[in-house]
C-alpha cells in the first residue's frame, strides 16, 4: 500500500511517500481501507518532535490520527462491523507509529464507529479528532451548561468550528473570536456574537456583551491568548485549553480560577453522538482544502500556517 512516512523529526521535507505491506488485523482489530484522513496541527507538532515527552514515538512513523473508510477485514473476535461497512474514527494510541496517512490501517474496533450516512465518506474524515476535542473540552472538562456564556478563541478553525456548534446546541451563549473574514462564518455556526481578534479592547467589549461575566473560556491558540483567558473569565468560571498544559495550579496566571487541559482521547460513544448530530443536521462540517496523499507535505504546511476555516483532509484518490 501507499503511505506517508518519516524516519526523523524535522520540517515537512522529511515526509516521504513509500510502499509498505498492508497491515494484518490482530485480535479485536479490523482492517480499514481509508478514503480520507484528517490533517491536524498536532500532526505538525509530532513531526517536529514537540510531543516526544508526552507520547513515545517509534520510527518509521506514518502520521495522522483520524480517518474515514470501509471495513475490509476482521481480526479474531472483532464482530461489531460488517465487511463493507463505512466507519470513521480517532486512533491515537499510547505509541506514535502507525497513523492514517495511508491506504489501509489496522486498529481496535473500539476506536471506531459508523460513519455519518448523510455526507460523503471522505468528508467524515474531518470530524473525529477535532469534533472529539471540542466535545471533551466543552462537556467533559468545561462542564458547559444551558444559559452559560462561553468565549471561544480561534472559533473558525477545525476545533473552534465544532465547539461553536456544540456549545450553541447546549443552549450556551457563544461569543466567537476569530479573524475579521470569518465573523459571519462563526455566526452561521451558532455564535450570538462574533469579535475580530485584532479589535482593540476585546476585554472591554466582552464586559459590554456579558455584564454578568464569562462562565467558560475555551483557548485553542495558547501563548498570550491563554494568559488573557484568565482576565476574561469571571472568578467562579472555568478556563479550558488544548494548548497549554500547566501541571501546577500555582503556575497559572490566576490560580484561584478553575483550569482544565484537554488532550483528546479516543471515545467511540462520543463519536457516535457526533455522528448522530451530523445525520440529524445539527452539526456541519466545513472542509477548506483537500490534498492527495502524495501532497501530504503541502497539507501540513497549510495547516501550520493557521487561519484555516474548518478542516483540511488528505484523500487517497
Amino acid at each position: 500500500m501507499r503511505a506517508i512516512q518519516y524516519t526523523e523529526f524535522g520540517p515537512s521535507t522529511v515526509l516521504k511517500q513509500v510502499e509498505i505491506p498492508i497491515p494484518k488485523p490482530a485480535e479485536g482489530e479490523v482492517l480499514v481501507k481509508i478514503a480520507a484522513a484528517g490533517v491536524n496541527p498536532v500532526d505538525v507538532k509530532i513531526r517536529e518532535g514537540l510531543l516526544v515527552k508526552r507520547v513515545p514515538c517509534v520510527f518509521p512513523i506514518v502520521p495522522g490520527w483520524d480517518f474515514a473508510g470501509i471495513i475490509v477485514d476482521h481480526g479474531f473476535g472483532a464482530h461489531r462491523f460488517e465487511i463493507g461497512e463505512k466507519v470513521f474514527g480517532y486512533c491515537r494510541r499510547p505509541t506514535i507509529q502507525n497513523g492514517t496517512y495511508a491506504e489501509y490501517i489496522a486498529l481496535p474496533e473500539a476506536y471506531i464507529t459508523k460513519a455519518p450516512q448523510s455526507i460523503p465518506l471522505k468528508k467524515a474524515a474531518a470530524l473525529p479528532l477535532a469534533g472529539l476535542t471540542a466535545y471533551q473540552s466543552l462537556f467533559v472538562h468545561g462542564g458547559i451548561k444551558n444559559n452559560e456564556v462561553i468565549v471561544i478563541w480561534g472559533a473558525s478553525g477545525g476545533v473552534g468550528s465544532f465547539a461553536v456548534q456544540l456549545a450553541a446546541s447546549k443552549g450556551a451563549t457563544v461569543i466567537a473570536i476569530s479573524s475579521k473574514k470569518n465573523l459571519e462564518y462563526t455566526k452561521k455556526l451558532g455564535a450570538k456574537y462574533a469579535i475580530d481578534y485584532e479589535t482593540h479592547g476585546v476585554e472591554a467589549l466582552l464586559r459590554e456583551l456579558s455584564p454578568k461575566g464569562i462562565d467558560v473560556v475555551f483557548d485553542t491558540l495558547g501563548g498570550d491568548i491563554f494568559k488573557r483567558s484568565f482576565d476574561i473569565v469571571k472568578t467562579t468560571g472555568r478556563v479550558v485549553s488544548i494548548i497549554e498544559n500547566i501541571p501546577e495550579p500555582s503556575l497559572l496566571p490566576k490560580p484561584e480560577i478553575e483550569y482544565r487541559y484537554c488532550f483528546v482521547e479516543p471515545n467511540s460513544s462520543q463519536l457516535g453522538l457526533l455522528q448522530k448530530m451530523v445525520d440529524d443536521g445539527d452539526l456541519k462540517i466545513h472542509i477548506e482544502d483537500e490534498y492527495l496523499l502524495e501532497d501530504a507535505a503541502k497539507a501540513q504546511n497549510r495547516i501550520a500556517e493557521g487561519h484555516t476555516r474548518g478542516k483540511i483532509i488528505i484523500t487517497m484518490d
